[in-house]
């Protein structure tokens, strides 16, 4: 499922990656329009992105978000 945010003048998308365990992983990518989805002008974030890395485009800043128990704390570690 794809959930939109407006904030300001910035479209920002929100979906999770398809279960790749089901095979039919390309035709799901499909169904959905990530394709088209990623030419837009727009910041697209999904969960899980690493099972579809195979389509997405060479300007992917990865986001990594780990809970840290020893300090109860989350850390945030971005990479282009």
């Amino acid at each position: 499922a794809l959930t939109y945010w407006d904030i300001g003048n910035i479209p920002i998308t929100t979906t999770e990656a398809p279960d790749m365990t089901l095979g039919t992983y390309t035709t799901q990518i499909l169904n959905l329009g990530l394709d088209e989805l990623l030419d837009e002008k727009a910041y697209f974030f999904i969960e899980w992105a690493e099972k579809i890395d195979f389509i997405l485009p060479n300007n992917v800043i990865w986001v990594y978000i780990r809970n840290n128990e020893i300090n109860n704390s989350r850390e945030i570690a971005f990479q282009a």
